[in-house]
């Protein structure tokens, strides 16, 4: 962590930015990498005056001081579960179905060599809104289906779920406000600003 003239004040550790998976030509060689699509990586928000960090593999959220300390763990239990075969198949199927048929078989063979993961993301993505709460997005396979974070307050304690419209790409949570992008059919970007109703009072 660094003050406002970059000085570092404490570190919080080392994380795993992405998993990325090797891209290997027919003769073996080395072609390249990308993130695997199952696999895991670390969400951060800073949440009050903390910094809340998290890695997918697990359902645990550490939120650490600016001193490094860790003074919060958020856990939720449940099993991720795992990708099956199928779900590699279907991948694939979705990311180079389009293609014509020369460049769909040199994509399907360099996707199907890609390796298994042990499971799914336990979560999708965190957000801290603007009084304190933490918003932890579930993970989605294939991102399909309505949006539902998780949300806590400022001691960690779960306080409910919330379904949030499909598409949009959350911005900023307020008091009683969303803040979102979304992308229309023809790749055109909307802010969208939603109502948000607490259920205090």
């Amino acid at each position: 962590m660094l003050d406002a003239d970059g000085t570092q004040l404490a570190t919080l550790g080392e994380f795993l930015y992405t998993e990325d998976w090797t891209i290997r030509g027919p003769d073996g060689s080395v072609e390249g990498s990308s993130p695997h699509p199952f696999g895991r990586r670390t969400s951060s928000a800073v949440w009050g005056e903390l910094v809340a960090i998290g890695v997918q593999d697990s359902y645990e959220i550490k939120a650490f001081a600016a001193d490094g300390s860790l003074v919060r763990i958020v856990r939720r239990k449940g099993d991720p579960g795992s990708p099956t075969r199928e779900d590699m198949d279907a991948l694939v199927d979705r990311r180079v179905g389009h293609l014509p048929d020369e460049a769909r078989t040199q994509a399907m063979s360099m996707l199907r060599d890609m390796p298994p993961v042990e499971s799914y993301p336990a979560f999708a993505e965190i957000v801290a809104d603007r009084v304190g709460y933490l918003w932890v997005l579930e993970y989605r396979m294939f991102g399909e289906g309505d949006p539902v974070w998780t949300v806590f307050d400022p001691g960690g304690r779960i306080q409910g779920l919330v379904e949030t419209p499909p598409g949009l790409d959350v911005l900023e949570i307020g008091a009683d406000y969303l803040l979102g992008l979304v992308t229309d059919e023809l790749g055109v970007e909307y802010v969208q600003l939603w109502a948000l109703d607490r259920g205090v009072g």
